[in-house]
């Protein structure tokens, strides 16, 4: 019998389905997941060295395994895709990667070709497990450009793909499902999903009918999450293309970070130079609080604000003089000076409080200021 828990937000932190009872994970695991960078593009829009830095981060974080969502070369040529290879192979962790329409593409002719991608990566479409979760990887990327789709990529990977599901589904604790063109499209994009609107809807339905844990997708240059028929769905295509949203509709460039156990948690991570904490220091008197916001900077130098859906924690250096919630609202309790800290992927930011004990009285019994601690003056 499959069935899904209650899907809620707990802080920054993303629980998602469960998935069905059959099978356990062996231990508790997390990987990573992003997509689209466009090694060889002569856009100045594209800026496939955001790849490089999230490599970067991955060999510092270390997870079971990268997967990487498609659109690595930015057309079809054995140049590019050395470009990201010799990218990916800078990888510490074993790593997997989606076949996109962007790989596929042979831009001086207008044609495609699976031929590089079979040499660089091997099979187009294929399967793997990890501490008892099964992972199916698909060929959405059609004929480079449209249609997009399962059957315009390969007319027997429907069969197959129903076959795998059939066959593994009750052996296993969360199945996950990976595709570079999503069923149905992540806005402000249209008609940048499956060609086919049937295949789209079929394909939907049967994720939901086989309890899948959760849809992973790059092509829109966003991050994007959503459930169709009650399953989640995640698009992530933030790692160095041009970015398809403003940054408050989940254009960012960014990761994913997928942490499974019992529960399955998603936290998304945006690609930073830097954190800023607002205001960067404060006076308050005991009992008052003050609400602190982040603001990140991206490689390119544009501000990002640290707000969900990015995934965040802040912390008190001293909780005994002040505590601070996680969406940044810091409640002082006792005199002291503390700081506090907003931690975001491997990037940190940070103010000073300094809390008074009382406050000091006008000639009309007024409250004037906070008395602060000597150290503070």
């Amino acid at each position: 019998m499959y069935w899904l828990r209650r899907v809620v937000y707990t802080g920054f932190l993303l629980l998602l389905p469960i998935g069905h009872t059959a099978g356990s994970a062996n231990s508790e695991f997390f990987f990573i997941f992003c997509g689209d960078s466009r090694f060889g593009s002569d856009s100045p829009n594209d800026h496939p060295e955001i790849l490089e830095q999230i490599v970067q981060e991955v060999n510092i974080r270390r997870p079971a395994f990268f997967l990487y969502g498609g659109d690595g070369p930015d057309h079809n040529t054995e140049d590019n895709y050395k470009a990201f290879k010799a990218c990916l192979d800078k990888l510490r962790v074993p790593y997997y990667n989606v076949i996109g329409n962007h790989d596929i593409y042979i831009k001086a002719t207008g044609g495609y070709s699976r031929d590089n991608h079979k040499k660089f990566f091997g099979r187009p479409y294929y399967t793997f497990e990890h501490n008892g979760c099964y992972f199916i990887v698909l060929d959405t990327a059609g004929h480079g450009g449209r249609p997009w789709g399962i059957r315009a990529s390969s007319p027997a990977q429907w069969e197959w793909m129903m076959r795998e599901l059939e066959a593994n589904m009750s052996k296993y604790q969360h199945t996950f499902v990976i595709t570079h063109v999503p069923p149905y499209d992540a806005p402000p994009k249209v008609n940048h999903a499956f060609t086919d609107t049937s295949e789209a809807r079929k394909f939907v339905k049967l994720m939901a009918k086989y309890g899948v844990t959760a849809v992973l997708c790059s092509h829109e240059h966003l991050y994007y999450r959503t459930e169709w028929e009650g399953v989640p769905y995640i698009i992530s295509g933030g790692a160095g293309a041009v970015l398809y949203a403003p940054v408050d509709r989940g254009g960012f460039y960014h990761y994913v970070e997928v942490h499974v156990g019992d529960e399955v948690k998603v936290r998304v991570i945006p690609v930073l130079r830097s954190i800023a904490v607002i205001p960067d220091s404060a006076r308050v008197k005991v009992g008052d609080t003050i609400r602190f916001r982040a603001v990140g900077i991206d490689p390119l130098g544009k501000s990002v604000p640290i707000a969900p859906p990015i995934s965040a924690s802040w912390s008190s250096g001293d909780t005994a003089i002040g505590m601070v919630d996680s969406s940044g609202v810091f409640r002082a309790v006792s005199e002291g000076k503390v700081e506090v800290v907003v931690t975001c992927g491997l990037r940190s930011g940070r103010a000073w409080i300094w809390v008074g004990e009382t406050v000091e009285k006008g000639d009309a019994g007024v409250e004037t200021r906070p008395v602060f601690p000597a150290e503070a003056r």
